[in-house]
């Protein structure tokens, strides 16, 4: 859980596990093990975490789009004025292209690899329709407990 500091403002995170909801009151046990208590209004809203996520997709559509434009500028800038008689020649539009595809591809598997090492901490706003579902399960030969928090 993330309450706010003041109206707006996010400065300090609270890490625990959620207890109870009522009305709009989060009854929670912060990390140590104290007893917490937020009120939620409309103007500060309660943000809850809501996991990590990858940034393959934003390193693919950043690392391509600089690979293809800069290909495109290099390509057109590394081609030739072809005249009539010119047994070779590539001309600005065609290395521009070829430039474009082919620094695009680098620059998509670049982004890819760079937004597969990077991942983002996601927070929603909890909503009015908090509901919490307790669980319990086994793992390893432990009991284990816990919750589940949606909005």
């Amino acid at each position: 859980m993330r309450p706010p500091s003041a109206p707006g403002e996010y400065r300090h995170w609270v890490e625990g596990t959620v207890s109870q909801t009522r009305g709009d009151t989060v009854f929670f046990r912060a990390r140590g093990g104290t007893d917490r208590t937020v009120i939620r209004n409309t103007a500060t809203p309660l943000l809850v975490f809501a996991g990590r996520r990858s940034s393959v997709g934003r390193g693919l559509a950043i690392g391509s789009s600089i690979g293809v434009l800069g290909g495109a500028v290099l390509g057109f800038a590394m081609g030739q004025d072809c005249g009539g008689g010119a047994w070779l020649c590539f001309d600005r539009g065609t290395m521009a292209a070829g430039g474009a595809v082919f620094f695009g591809g680098i620059g998509a598997v670049t982004g890819l690899i760079a937004g597969a090492l990077s991942s983002h901490d996601v927070w929603h706003a909890a909503g009015g329709g908090l509901a919490l579902r307790p669980f319990a399960g086994h793992s390893a030969g432990r009991v284990v407990r816990g919750g589940s928090l949606s909005f």
